[in-house]
């Protein structure tokens, strides 16, 4: 029989999905998935993001039937490509420059398991870079780009000089869109403010 109170686990080593967490003051744990993730530039970035959320979360499932599992993935869609993270600076500079003066899209495909239920979902944010002069920008590529990061940026703290427009959810781009995992769990039949630590 599954716990009326289940804990939260979140499937992902991510630093900026579990300080999400934090920020919403929902206690959780942290158990990885070791599935390896479907990747490939031409894919359609809906249903990439959501198969490799939903495999991540089916895979920590496994051994934790009576908890609520979180899993993501997170990429950059440009210029009809799938774009994931960076090899190396090289890699990153052909990536910004793709961005330059364009709409960037980020999809987050979101999966919660609980028990033999799933849930998911994906969630899209529209991002406007603004366009630089050729040094400036590779000045600014070489402090900012991130090796860990779909797409090589980040938006937080110096990241936001990129973009000059945001249309769609922050913490999307985060890899954590809040609003959508507050429907996910309402729709295990769950109260996402059960499990804050500040109800």
């Amino acid at each position: 029989m599954l716990n009326k109170t289940p804990s939260l686990i979140l499937a992902s080593n991510s630093p900026r999905r579990a300080n999400i967490l934090d920020l919403c003051s929902l206690p959780f744990s942290v158990v990885p998935s070791n599935v390896e993730e479907w990747e490939t530039e031409t894919a359609n970035p809906f249903d990439l993001t959501e198969t490799n959320a939903k495999n991540k979360a089916k895979a920590v499932a496994l051994s934790n039937k009576t908890d609520i599992v979180i899993a993501a993935d997170t990429v950059v869609y440009s210029q009809q490509k799938v774009l994931n993270k960076p090899q190396d600076f090289k890699h990153a500079m052909a990536m910004f420059e793709s961005y330059c003066g364009n709409d960037v899209s980020v999809f987050t495909g979101l999966a919660v398991c609980y028990g033999d239920q799933i849930k998911t979902g994906v969630d899209e944010t529209i991002i406007s870079m603004r366009p630089f002069e050729k040094e400036k920008y590779k000045k600014i590529v070489q402090r900012l780009f991130s090796l860990d990061k779909a797409g090589g940026f980040t938006i937080e703290g110096m990241g936001a000089i990129l973009f000059d427009n945001i249309k769609g959810s922050f913490y999307n781009v985060l890899g954590l869109p809040v609003h959508l995992l507050e429907n996910l769990i309402s729709s295990l039949g769950f109260d996402i403010w059960t499990f804050s630590e500040k109800n």
